[in-house]
This record gives C-alpha cells, structure tokens and sequence, in this order.
C-alpha cells in the first residue's frame, strides 16, 4: 500500500480500508510510480470525496464559477502535470481565474466564458492545432497563445494561422504573462467594463468616468491623473516600480529624486481615498512603488 500526501500530511497505514474507499471514489485513473508518490490522479468531481480530501486535483467536470468583478478568465489547456500546475499557480498570484484542462474536452463550452486561450499543441487525443482552431471558430474573439517545444518556422506559421501569439517551450513565466497582458489589451477584454475601488470608488471604462457612489459625485481627473489611474488598472495587484511608472507616462527616463509623480500620486488619492493620509486604494510600496487593488 502506497502512502499519499493528504492536505500535506500523510495517511497512516492504519487508515487504509478509509483510503481505499476515498480512492477508488475520487479517481477513475491512478499510475503509481513509487511507493510515496502518486504520478497521475483524474478524479470524478463528487461534492462528498472533494470535503473527505484536500488534496489537489483537476476537474473533470466543476459547476459553473462565479467570476468576481474585475478578473480576467484564462482557459489553460495542458496535459503535463508539473507545467500545468506551475503555470496555473503562477498565474493566480498574477490575479487571473485560471482554468485548467487537460486536454480539449469541454473547451469549446468553457472557452466562450473566458478572456483568453492559453493552450499546449502537444495533447493526447486531438492535439492543439486542431482544438485551437475549433475553438477560435466558437470564439472568435477570444485570442489564443499557443505554447509549444516545437521551434520550427512552419509550425509557428501554421499555429498563427488562428492563433494570436506563439510561444516556444522552455519558457519564463514572466514573458508568459507579459504576452497574456498583451493578448488582453488588445482585445479589449483586459478590463471590465465597470471597476470597483475601495468601497465607494466606480471607475466606468466605457463611459470614461470615475464616480464616487457614497456621494453620486462624478470625479474629475486631470489629463496625467487620469493616465497614472489607467496605468494602474490595466496592471491590477502588480507591484509597480514608480521608474516604470514614471517612463510609462511622462516618456522619459526617471530622475533620482524627482517628485513629479509622488506629488500627482498625492493629489490622486486625495480625489479617490476616502482617508488620503491612509490610503487604501492607491497602496505604497515602501522602497519600490505603488499598487493598486482589485
């Protein structure tokens, strides 16, 4: 009998005929590949075994998520474990809602509900060129960035066919990221039409306004103000070195030392935070910047 990590903590031999049960319940395939390690788990989604169990596990079929206002939804499709989960975490800590499959099935349900595509050619089954194009005729406007170990010249030119963006394994999560931003802006789904701020702040994205709702006020923003906030939310829950900030609006480099945005970050929050001298909404970052919460 092999042990399994539950939760972080190991099952006891004495609880084998208890595990038994849970196992032979949560899962439709085990591939064991040492006595303390568990290499492959597909469990059957069952609301009872998922509260027996915290261990971690992929859907086969989950109910339908409630998104919270504001985040960005990512299909992630990818049959390799250890790249699937590294990924998705990564992405997570990021402020996306990750979903993760792996393989096509379901995708073009899943895929109408979601802000971007992020989807391995190298599947079993149907492999990626194949679903990607699928599920860019389901959604045309959901754009896909294709991920493979494949370098060849033709493969990119045949994923760029339906894909918008290829990118070849190995690769650093933060250019992953950057890509997806991208992708994001470019269609126009990288913010929500409506954004909360605070308690009491609501940035309008297609009316361009920003409102305070405990007065029914509409907030005016000067032509730099208004940049700096758009910066920020279309970076949402990032650290942002004010350099990079600086650059990003003003268009040259930062000067040690120069005030200019700490004094439009000052009468910023004095439009916005309801106590400018504890803000909540636009955070410091001592030593490095700013942030701003979603």
């Amino acid at each position: 009998m092999c042990a399994l990590q539950l939760g972080g903590a190991a099952l006891p031999p004495s609880a084998t005929n208890r595990f038994d049960r849970l196992i032979s319940k949560m899962y439709n395939r085990c591939e064991i590949n040492s006595y303390d390690r568990v290499e492959r788990l597909v469990p059957v989604c069952d609301e009872e075994t998922k509260q027996m169990s915290d261990a971690r596990w992929i859907p086969a079929g989950k109910p339908k998520q409630i998104r919270a206002e504001g985040t960005r939804s990512i299909l992630y499709i990818e049959d390799n474990q250890e790249i699937g989960l590294w990924v998705k975490e990564e992405l997570e800590q990021r402020g996306y809602e990750v979903q993760w499959l792996i393989s096509g099935d379901g995708a073009e349900r899943e895929v109408l509900e979601k802000d971007v595509v992020i989807l391995d050619i190298m599947l079993p089954g149907l492999d990626g060129f194949t679903i990607g194009q699928r599920l860019k005729r389901a959604a045309p406007t959901v754009p896909i960035l294709l991920l493979s170990a494949r370098s060849a010249v033709e493969d990119k030119l045949a994923g760029l066919q339906f894909a918008d963006d290829y990118v070849t394994k190995p690769f650093h999560i933060d250019e992953l990221a950057a890509r997806v931003e991208v992708l994001l802006r470019r269609s126009g789904s990288g913010l929500p039409k409506r954004l909360q701020l605070g308690q009491h702040i609501v940035v309008n994205m297609t009316e361009n306004t920003v409102r305070n709702e405990s007065t029914g006020e509409e907030i005016i923003l000067t032509g730099k103000q208004h940049q700096i906030l758009m910066y920020f939310l279309s970076r949402p829950n990032q650290i942002l070195p004010k350099e990079q900030i600086f650059e990003a609006i003003w268009g040259e480099p930062y000067m040690e030392g120069d005030k200019t945005l700490m004094v439009h970050i000052r009468h910023l929050r004095k439009k916005l935070e309801q106590n400018p001298d504890a803000p909540e909404i636009v955070a410091t970052v001592r030593g490095i910047g700013y942030r701003v919460r979603l």
